[in-house]
């Protein structure tokens, strides 16, 4: 899937750029997500650069940072299975 001689340069930044954001992601979550989103995110920059170039990685990586920057908070409080339902905000923040 990835062109010979690597992804062109648009598609590389973009894809450190959206590792780096992934981070932001409890480790839980990420060590059973992080190869997916980032496989997922490197096709989906891939497919934009072929169809818009640049300007179209650049919206992908926008609309992807939106997207965790709208779900990190909820993933940082989210829940294991097995622990109470009730559980202090603040508790859950520190846990990570």
């Amino acid at each position: 899937m990835t062109p010979p001689g690597g992804p062109p340069a648009p598609v590389s930044l973009a894809t450190r750029i959206y590792a780096l954001a992934v981070r932001l992601m409890p480790s839980g979550f990420r060590g059973g997500y992080d190869g997916e989103l980032r496989t997922c995110f490197t096709r989906l920059a891939l497919d934009a650069h072929r169809e818009r170039g640049a300007l179209g990685v650049a919206g992908v990586t926008l609309r992807a940072l939106l997207d965790l920057t709208a779900h990190a908070p909820h993933r940082h409080l989210w829940i294991p299975a097995g622990r109470a339902a009730r559980v202090d905000p603040l508790e859950a923040l520190r846990a990570d």
